[in-house]
């Protein structure tokens, strides 16, 4: 999370607390003025991670948020951070981001600008009130859902961040979008034990349509010729550097 708000501050500088847009200027305001960026379940252990890899029903230490467009903003950080994480592992062992071609309805320069603007968290409004119309998902497929997760769960292991909700944004002033995420640990059972990272079980895009706009995934190098070439879109990833 430290290296995002860093970039929010070489961008932004802020002497009041008020209401600004783009979302790094409402990072930089929720960070100063508050303790929102609390994590929401406290510390886990990687065997409780593996055993139960959502771990919807448990929430040792729950972070009581007093404010929900803070909230919002800070599990908006949170996911942005989660899939820069990712990209770094995946281009570390060169493998490749993707989108799954039969699940996502947009092309694949939709989707990698979408992944894009998460990543910088840029052209992207929270919406934490009210309800969305979501055509792909909810209790039954094509109803309305609270803007705000009231199931969101995210806990620190081993350093990094295991995340399991959604958030709902406009994206370049079109939406809304419910951007789905579940992590689970990575690696072999001895690996996952340890939690050597989390990975994203889930990662996508939902609207008003029926079919899902995107749907992301991680493929390693000595899989991708021969079992996901033909399924999956490659899109690439801009990560931040240092100064940007």
């Amino acid at each position: 999370m430290s290296v995002l708000l860093a970039i929010a501050r070489t961008h932004l500088r802020l002497n009041d607390c008020y209401p600004m847009q783009p979302i790094y200027a409402l990072v930089v305001s929720a960070v100063t003025c508050s303790s929102a960026f609390a994590l929401s379940c406290g510390e886990t252990m990687g065997t409780e991670a593996i055993r139960n890899p959502w771990q919807k029903e448990t929430c040792n230490a729950p972070y009581e948020y007093s404010d929900k467009r803070k909230e919002a903003i800070r599990r908006m950080v949170t996911l942005s951070v989660s899939v820069v994480s990712e990209v770094r592992a995946v281009n570390a062992m060169n493998g490749k981001m993707g989108a799954n071609k039969l699940s996502s309805r947009k092309p694949p320069k939709w989707c990698q600008e979408f992944l894009q603007d998460i990543v910088f968290l840029e052209n992207i409004q929270l919406q934490h009130e009210g309800k969305a119309f979501i055509g792909s998902w909810g209790p039954k497929e094509g109803s309305t859902i609270d803007s705000f997760d009231p199931k969101h769960r995210d806990w620190l292991v081993n350093g990094d961040v295991l995340l399991d909700g959604y958030v709902v944004v406009k994206w370049r002033n079109e939406g809304p979008y419910m951007i789905r995420a579940t992590q689970s640990c990575s690696g072999n059972t001895e690996q996952r034990l340890a939690c050597r990272r989390p990975n994203f079980i889930f990662l996508t895009i939902h609207d008003r349509e029926e079919k899902s706009p995107c749907l992301f995934g991680a493929y390693s190098a000595d899989t991708w010729e021969w079992a996901w070439q033909k399924y999956v879109n490659e899109i690439h990833v801009r990560l931040p550097t240092a100064g940007q």
